[in-house]
């Protein structure tokens, strides 16, 4: 289960600041960026939209701690169930309530190996999206997120499983990559016909 593999065994899961403890009011335009859900872009991270909080409120807040390597979970709302590695460049940065930390302990299980699992196996992507309570805000908390049963391969094992996806997803981009360059092409080569045709 996912609740054994924590750095932490007290608490493997880490849910960020109820509300209470973090409001809009809070963010600034500069200080200690804040993660929430819009940064999580499926099984990747984007900068764009972070929030910021002041030093002072960040120290408030450092049990909801993300640093490089953490396991970033939404947890609520449309976006359940998006995951991501934490990047990096994240050093002590914070998280909103919307997110669940897994701080994973790294000889038995590496983070980019528990991304594949959460998003690509359907054995454990049914049992995510089996999992999810409410009606109107669905949602995810620490119990669930920590009965989530996962492989747990040999650590080799698991960095060719990570190589492979990391080729994959290489191959991805190039093939996109071409795609948008042919379909550049055909544009380019439909204009050049209509100019001819309308001359």
């Amino acid at each position: 289960m996912l609740g054994n593999l924590g750095e932490d065994a007290e608490n493997p899961v880490q849910t960020g600041p109820f509300g209470a403890q973090l409001h809009r009011a809070d963010f600034v335009d500069k200080g200690v960026p804040v993660i929430a859900v819009g940064n999580l872009t499926g099984t990747g991270f984007t900068r764009e939209g972070l929030y910021y909080v002041s030093p002072g409120k960040a120290a408030a807040l450092s049990r909801y701690d993300v640093n490089a390597g953490d396991l970033l979970f939404a947890r609520s709302g449309a976006t359940t169930g998006k995951v991501c590695v934490a990047p990096e460049y994240v050093n002590d940065w914070r998280m909103t309530g919307h997110i669940l930390r897994v701080r994973l302990e790294r000889r038995l299980m590496l983070p980019e190996v528990l991304v594949t699992w959460l998003w690509g196996s359907t054995v454990v992507r049914a049992q995510v999206m089996g999992n999810i309570r409410g009606g109107t805000s669905p949602g995810y908390n620490t119990s669930l997120h920590k009965s989530i049963v996962v492989p747990v391969p040999p650590l080799e094992e698991q960095r060719r499983i990570v190589a492979r996806v990391d080729a994959l997803m290489k191959l991805c981009d190039e093939l996109e990559d071409k795609l948008k360059a042919k379909e550049a092409t055909a544009a380019r080569l439909v204009e050049a016909v209509v100019r001819e045709l309308v001359a």
